[in-house]
């Protein structure tokens, strides 16, 4: 079945056209690729903006107290900045890679309220309606590296669904991405229950690890409200 069947059927939305993704992150989608990755370098990553530089936005967003899950984690201190800023003692961090989740665990110390696991976004091991917020920095972009476009609508719409399916009424998913064309068409079909609002987010000009844009064109801060 075609990937536009495949979504009509068990979500209800039409296909969107995946952008095509450069040759070189195409393992961005790959597990493997994280692994090897997090095995030969474990020091802490930032995609696209650092805690620091968005965390006046995201406290615009996330009330205290919220029950916050995290995924696609990587190596990102930030569900330990978030914890250790003194709103929020109930963090869920997860990625599907398992050595990345060792070395967050290994920096947890005693901080009770923050957990790590190790568990993909399209299968949320969590019962429905318990997050208030779900954060999403540049997790989504990596399912859109998949090179087969059927795969990657799967994808898309498997962890969208589950995201939908963990929040709360009234919770948000907030997802910073590094474009807003190839983005807002996933995210708002009627089928997740939410409403989508956009902004853009100033690319901070020290900020040099960007991985998957080098000029200094804002990112986008999609924040998903659901219903």
């Amino acid at each position: 079945s075609t990937a536009a069947h495949w979504l009509q059927e068990h979500f209800g939305v039409a296909k969107t056209k995946s952008p095509k993704c450069p040759v070189a992150m195409a393992q961005y989608c790959k597990v493997q690729y994280w692994d090897q990755r997090y095995e030969s370098n474990p020091q802490p990553f930032e995609w696209y903006q650092s805690f620091e530089e968005l965390k006046s936005l995201l406290l615009l967003h996330i009330k205290p107290g919220a029950r916050i899950l995290i995924v696609g984690c990587g190596t990102s201190t930030m569900g330990e900045e978030l914890y250790d800023d003194g709103s929020f003692s109930d963090i869920t961090c997860l990625d599907w890679s398992a050595p990345a989740i060792r070395v967050m665990e290994e920096r947890r110390r005693n901080r009770m309220g923050l957990s790590y696991l190790v568990m993909s976004m399209q299968k949320l091991e969590f019962p429905a309606d318990v997050f208030d917020v779900v954060v999403d920095k540049a997790a989504l972009d990596s399912l859109l590296c998949e090179p087969e476009e059927e795969e990657s609508q799967r994808s898309i719409a498997k962890a969208l669904q589950e995201i939908s399916r963990v929040l709360k009424r009234g919770g948000i998913y907030l997802v910073l991405s590094h474009t807003k064309e190839a983005r807002m068409p996933f995210l708002t079909p009627n089928v997740y229950g939410w409403k989508v609002k956009h902004e853009e987010v100033p690319r901070p000009e020290s900020h040099k690890q960007c991985s998957l844009a080098a000029d200094l064109l804002p990112h986008h801060l999609f924040a998903c409200t659901k219903f």
